[in-house]
């Protein structure tokens, strides 16, 4: 994901200087979203990730693409990379949440991040399986 994000924070960075309003990083981030080259993108995934063939390996690709995606919506690369937040007493970076499963009993869905989705990949993997 970050090979594939690279091109976009790199024309964000050039553009930066560039302009004259405030702020700078949203501005470039948005007009740099705009030229950017999603299949360049998604073979930098397929390539990054060493898995084919296999239902874990839609999945996680289908993940991946879903987040880049939901990246070039987002409004910086702050906010893909994620704000710092104090989360139970710890300092931590909640990066993107892009991801909604499941409506809780209050009729809103869990957001969660790239690691997440890809991790119960994993995990549902291993149990297909039978890996505990």
């Amino acid at each position: 994901v970050n090979r594939a994000l690279g091109p976009q924070r790199s024309l964000a960075a050039l553009l930066t200087p560039l302009l004259a309003v405030r702020p700078l990083d949203v501005f470039a981030w948005r007009i740099a979203s705009y030229l950017f080259d999603m299949d360049n993108a998604m073979r930098a995934i397929r390539e990054g990730i060493g898995l084919r063939h296999t239902d874990m390996a839609d999945r996680v690709h289908a993940a991946a693409e879903h987040f880049v995606r939901s990246a070039l919506r987002a409004n910086s690369n702050q906010e893909v990379v994620g704000v710092v937040a104090n989360v139970g007493g710890r300092t931590v970076r909640v990066p993107l949440q892009c991801f909604a499963v499941r409506r809780q009993h209050d009729g809103q869905h869990r957001l969660l991040g790239l690691r997440e989705v890809v991790h119960r990949a994993r995990l549902d993997e291993a149990d297909r399986h039978g890996v505990t």
